[in-house]
């Protein structure tokens, strides 16, 4: 079983907020957030208009139970 390690909020900006280390672009031109490479979205939120204000990012680790 998975469980969230530890979790923090990761704000969208007009400027590339990408926490991976891994290189590439994968939108070029737009702004975008992004987890580390050991960690996944738990959620979001919005402004009012429905654009991005932020992601959740947690980090996870397996049970071995």
């Amino acid at each position: 079983m998975n469980h969230a390690n530890s979790c923090h909020t990761v704000d969208f900006t007009t400027q590339d907020n990408r926490r991976s280390q891994l290189s590439g672009d994968w939108d070029s031109g737009y702004g975008k957030n992004q987890c580390a490479d050991e960690e996944a979205v738990k959620g979001f939120s919005i402004y009012s208009s429905g654009e991005i204000r932020s992601i959740y990012c947690c980090s996870y680790y397996t049970d071995p139970s």
